[in-house]
């Protein structure tokens, strides 16, 4: 993504980090459990038009950062397992 990035905003009360557009968004979605302090990473998409510019693995860094800064142990374990276990959406 270029210095211009769009900004990843962070939706707790639906469970999902995303960047609007117009007429889209770019949406990953989460459940929390907050008594095993977990973070379950459910699925990412990205619309068609914006694939392949970096959009989905930004969106996925700002999960897992938020993740970290929450204490919560994230699933998958890795920003890289849920890129390979999704990225047909991204």
């Amino acid at each position: 993504m270029s210095k211009n990035s769009p900004t990843v905003l962070h939706d707790e009360g639906n469970g999902k980090f995303y960047v609007p557009f117009s007429d889209k968004q770019a949406v990953l979605r989460y459940q929390l459990d907050e008594d095993e302090k977990q973070i379950k990473f459910l699925s990412i998409f990205v619309p068609p038009s914006l694939r392949s510019n970096g959009l989905g693995e930004e969106i996925i860094q700002s999960a897992y950062s938020y993740a970290e800064e929450q204490a919560l142990i994230p699933e998958p374990a890795t920003a890289q397992q849920f890129i390979d276990g999704d990225s047909a959406h991204i």
